[in-house]
């Protein structure tokens, strides 16, 4: 182990992975003030318009992607650097200038609240259900006993 750790100290890539690391995670906290931006301007497109900007609805997708990638990478879990040592990432989902055909067509995966909702929904359905049965079973025992 002690041979390891010295050649990977001189090891001129730990090195360059380091310093490019750095540099992305300080890109990274630039990104909360960016996104804070982002947020209020599309709350104002929406306040005035009715409707989200879709040029600006790309673009945070697009960066969030970005995040990601430097997630991935500063986290060891991709050796290849992101923007802009490579292409600036498309947008995962087509957005268009109009809030209800972007509804219409988008298809859009439950989110984990949509999710955890209808567990609960059919939880309670089960156990009003279960206690339905056991008050009806009570009724009956209360008349065996009468």
């Amino acid at each position: 182990m002690q041979n390891s750790f010295k050649a990977n100290i001189r090891s001129e890539s730990f090195w360059v992975r380091t310093f490019f690391s750095l540099v992305f995670l300080v890109l990274f906290s630039l990104l909360d003030v960016l996104v804070w931006v982002l947020t209020i301007s599309q709350l104002l497109f929406v306040l005035f318009s009715g409707s989200p900007n879709a040029g600006l609805q790309r673009f945070v997708d697009s960066l969030s992607q970005f995040a990601q990638q430097i997630i991935t990478y500063v986290g060891g879990c991709e050796s290849e650097k992101p923007f802009p040592f490579k292409d600036w990432p498309e947008p995962s989902r087509i957005y268009s200038d109009s809030a209800s055909t972007s509804n219409e067509n988008e298809e859009t995966m439950p989110s984990p609240s949509n999710i955890m909702e209808e567990e609960l929904s059919a939880d309670r359905v089960n156990s009003n259900h279960a206690s339905s049965e056991t008050d009806a079973k009570d009724e009956n025992n209360s008349e065996r006993l009468t």
